[in-house]
């Protein structure tokens, strides 16, 4: 799968920078952004593949929060049945996850 492919990457460049760094305990971090779709799906593959050999402490999932979704280029807001359509935010809102779970200051502290 895409996800293991990645974790293997991962654990390769961990490899390198723990034998270039001498820190055996060295982890490289990855974050995940899912959406309401594809969120227990990714958990559920993750722990069925024990984390394709990551740590389950180096992965931190972010899940985006679905906002009114737009029909068009004039940003009218979608309306099925009498009710605001949502969808997920998107890639827009990574940098938000991202502090809103505290990664960048844990990230350049580690």
């Amino acid at each position: 799968t895409f996800m293991e492919l990645y974790a293997r990457s991962i654990l390769a460049f961990q490899k390198y920078a723990r034998k270039s760094s001498g820190n055996a305990a060295l982890e490289l971090p990855l974050a995940i952004m899912t959406s309401g779709d594809t969120n227990a799906k990714t958990l559920e593959l993750l722990e069925a593949n024990a984390y394709f050999g990551l740590s389950k402490s180096q992965v931190t999932i972010m899940k985006q929060e679905l906002v009114p979704a737009l029909m068009d280029i004039d940003a009218k807001i979608a309306v099925k049945d009498g009710k605001v359509e949502k969808k997920p935010h998107g890639h827009g809102d990574v940098h938000a996850l991202l502090h809103q779970h505290g990664l960048p200051q844990k990230w350049t502290s580690e």
